[in-house]
């Protein structure tokens, strides 16, 4: 038998597996993140066959950086690491200048020669089905899920572990803890803490007249390798895109998060894209 349980309702925005749209990509700045992306893929795709929930959306993708600046190391760390992957995968890429960015994505306007890496596997992997074909795999499965039922304390035995919850105790031969935020709680009654930092993060969706040009095939997801590291998306599931600065909230916890938007953040990443889009 297997067992889920879950803290608060299925389909929560408490975490950070919330929302309609996550980056997916082959490359990575380490090469052992990025021999596991292959492994991704198949799994959504096999998730995405047994429900008939596509999960995964390939947009195609770019990193763009200022030729020269300090970043160009990094993005070029990130093609590199595709060669870490099985050549018999077919995972390529390209690199692009100012002529041929402008060429296949006229939306970006770059006010610098830029060096771009394009990758036509990146796209876009859905939180929302992603964790709905998941749970609807798992129940077909026999498994049960429980929501609303928060761990209060794990132990381990000679026979497995026992899990003590709001609704009551459970025995099992393994455990898999995906937590997020929470994985130190859980983890805290076995003595093991991880050096997680759980940060703030706050994403953006911009309303646009020019729908076409920022569709799906038309226009990219892309990561824009500055001192301040800007991502965005074509549009998907509102009908807007939605961009971000990536990793520039504050230091949080669980309890100490809130929901109220920075708007300082919204308005530096308002006047970026005013300058390159």
């Amino acid at each position: 038998d297997v067992l889920g349980i879950e803290q608060f309702q299925l389909f929560h925005h408490n975490g950070g597996s919330q929302d309609r749209s996550r980056i997916i990509r082959y490359y990575y700045h380490k090469d052992p993140y990025a021999r596991l992306m292959p492994h991704a893929y198949d799994a959504w795709a096999t998730v995405a066959a047994e429900s008939s929930v596509p999960v995964v959306t390939k947009t195609g993708g770019v990193i763009i950086v200022q030729k020269g600046s300090a970043q160009q190391a990094t993005v070029e760390r990130y093609a590199e690491s595709l060669s870490a992957i099985d050549a018999g995968r077919g995972v390529t890429f390209e690199w692009l200048g100012n002529d041929e960015l402008a060429y296949r994505y006229p939306q970006f306007r770059p006010p610098y020669e830029v060096k771009v890496c394009y990758q036509q596997d990146t796209g876009i992997a859905d939180p929302l089905r992603g964790n709905a074909a998941h749970i609807g795999l798992a129940r077909g499965y026999g498994a049960t899920i429980l929501e609303q039922c928060a761990v209060e304390q794990v132990q381990a035995d000679a026979d497995g572990v026992t899990v003590t919850t709001a609704h009551g105790v459970f025995h099992g031969r393994r455990l898999i803890v995906a937590a997020g935020a929470w994985s130190n709680q859980a983890l805290a009654s076995l003595g093991f803490q991880m050096p997680l930092t759980v940060t703030q993060e706050q994403v953006t969706y911009f309303a646009t007249p020019h729908l076409k040009e920022f569709a799906i095939g038309a226009f990219p997801v892309f990561q824009w390798k500055t001192d301040t590291n800007i991502y965005g998306f074509p549009i998907y599931g509102e009908v807007a895109t939605k961009a971000a600065i990536d990793a520039s909230g504050p230091a949080v916890t669980p309890e100490t998060r809130t929901y109220e938007a920075d708007p300082v953040r919204e308005q530096r990443l308002e006047r970026w894209l005013v300058e390159h889009l």
